[in-house]
């Protein structure tokens, strides 16, 4: 008998000290995804396949201690909820890394939660802001947008495929004042220096012709447009402003021309280049087969352009380290600036001269943090202000660009996420949106942004 009642205590301990070796300390926090502030209290529950490992009505961030049985893997699922704040419901993985008997074992997981608003008992409080919506259509989605020079939307709208088939429509006091079919695979819109629409596709492009009640579409011959047109960023009097942007090469120059000054051909402005990516760009001759360096020897002496380039254009441009140049160009009071990234400044000069020579030191590109640069700059058509993009897990913040010291203010947080195709005019925000897994269509909203 006494033997028995050994057995058992020795069993029952050799469980506890097994229970013991795998001890892990958790620390949960939870903050508000708007304002990052901890939040406190609120009802907390840890289990594990319905095992209720941990429960507390009123937690604050502090450490638990848990243990587990043996170094397997386990999925803990942790449920928060909050009066003021929507449940958190969800399932972390406890990996064998962080079960060893041996050493310490930790594991942090930080969570925001969405604001639901205040509980007040016997009081509902609801939010009454929300965007305005711009079109909206039960047949019709939104593709892309628009805004002319007189303020007139356009959208490039489709059924069920864009590729299918399009339309272009003129969209004024909530319905559609006139519709033409698009007679090829539209893709996008574009805006010109001139503030014209046009429709492109991958072969064709056409203009959108809308004056004195006619509304009718004008092709454009797609490589005349790019090359001819594309290319002209601004004008300013008689001053063009335009670069030699090229997706497939890591640098662009940008010029100015007074077409009222016959005697001037051109005047260089200033050159961007990512000189990281040129320096792997060019390195790239080095790497290939024989068969592509003697190809590229062979285009150099029709061209005139080095073989190196021929090389890092059809081969590097393909990696995953390839990303083109970004630097903007736009005037602003008079101004015109150039955004180079790479060397972190903003370069400008007066419209009535000819060397950008005056600098202001740029970082909002690198700042640190949960919201990341988007690489974007836009520009509001009326107002001339510049907005920063900012995006962090589907939201979108626009901060405005101070032009005189390279700085930054908050101005705007889109209230949906995942916004598509933003656009800013005469101080408004304008974007699509369709709601994750719904069937609603794709539809244009707009927020102020001040």
């Amino acid at each position: 008998m006494l033997i028995k009642y050994l057995i058992v205590l020795i069993s029952c301990l050799t469980f506890f000290n097994v229970m013991s070796q795998y001890r892990v300390e958790l620390n949960l926090f939870f903050s508000d995804l708007r304002t990052n502030e901890h939040i406190s209290g609120g009802e907390l529950l840890l289990a594990i396949n319905n095992d209720t490992l941990y429960n507390e009505s009123d937690f604050s961030q502090k450490t638990i201690y848990l243990s587990f049985a043996s170094a397997e893997e386990y999925r803990l699922r942790i449920k928060f909820s909050h009066p003021a704040f929507e449940i958190l419901d969800t399932t972390v993985t406890v990996p064998t890394s962080v079960l060893n008997p041996k050493r310490r074992n930790k594991l942090d997981f930080h969570f925001d939660i969405k604001y639901a608003g205040q509980y007040v008992e016997g009081v509902d409080v609801y939010a009454t802001y929300h965007p305005e919506i711009v079109f909206s259509s039960e047949q019709f989605s939104a593709a892309d947008f628009q805004i002319d020079k007189n303020g007139e939307l356009l959208i490039l709208i489709y059924e069920k495929r864009l590729e299918k088939e399009a339309f272009i429509i003129h969209y004024k006091d909530k319905r559609i004042q006139r519709r033409i079919k698009v007679p090829f695979k539209a893709t996008h819109l574009e805006k010109d220096y001139k503030g014209r629409i046009v429709i492109m596709g991958e072969e064709n492009a056409s203009y959108v012709w809308m004056e004195n009640g006619d509304f009718r579409l004008v092709e454009v011959d797609i490589f005349d447009y790019n090359n001819q047109i594309a290319p002209i960023i601004d004008t300013f009097e008689s001053k063009i402003y335009y670069s030699n942007f090229n997706e497939w090469y890591p640098a662009v120059d940008y010029f100015s021309v007074d077409i009222q000054d016959y005697d001037t051909i051109y005047n260089h402005l200033t050159h961007v280049c990512d000189d990281e990516i040129m320096e792997l760009y060019l390195a790239e001759f080095k790497y290939v087969d024989v068969r592509t360096k003697l190809w590229a020897w062979d285009m150099e002496r029709e061209t005139g352009i080095d073989r190196e380039i021929w090389v890092g254009a059809s081969s590097f441009t393909n990696s995953l380290y390839y990303e083109s140049v970004f630097a903007p160009m736009f005037v602003q009071n008079e101004n015109v600036y150039v955004a180079n990234h790479y060397t972190n400044q903003l370069i400008f000069c007066d419209v009535y001269e000819d060397s950008m020579t005056q600098v202001v030191p740029i970082s909002y590109h690198k700042k640190n943090g949960k919201r990341k640069w988007a690489r974007e700059l836009l520009q509001d058509p009326i107002t001339e202000k510049v907005y920063v993009r900012y995006n962090y897990v589907g939201r979108t913040w626009l901060e405005e660009l101070n032009v005189e010291d390279g700085s930054t203010k908050p101005s705007i947080e889109l209230f949906f996420r995942y916004a598509e195709k933003i656009l800013l005019f005469d101080n408004q925000v304008y974007y699509i949106y369709r709601p994750f897994e719904s069937s609603q269509k794709k539809f244009i909203y707009s927020e102020r942004l001040d």
